[in-house]
């Protein structure tokens, strides 16, 4: 899920975010794209439901992101 901070602030219920876009796949390769983005500042929010840890055997993950820049 990406958020961008409309109003940050000293504690969480005071901050104002605004959603941007969220995904949710099974594949090994997930993409999100985002045609153009307003500048400030935003947050990235990723959740890995790891099946269970008998059945899983690599439990790392990589995140990374590109602008045109």
């Amino acid at each position: 899920m990406i958020v961008k901070i409309e109003k940050d602030a000293q504690t969480l219920t005071d901050m104002k975010i605004k959603y941007i876009k969220g995904i949710a796949g099974w594949e090994r390769d997930t993409h999100c794209e985002i045609a153009s983005l307003e500048p400030g500042q935003y947050y990235v929010y990723i959740e890995v439901d790891w099946l269970a840890e008998d059945v899983v055997d690599d439990t790392e993950f990589c995140v990374t992101y590109y602008g045109a820049a």
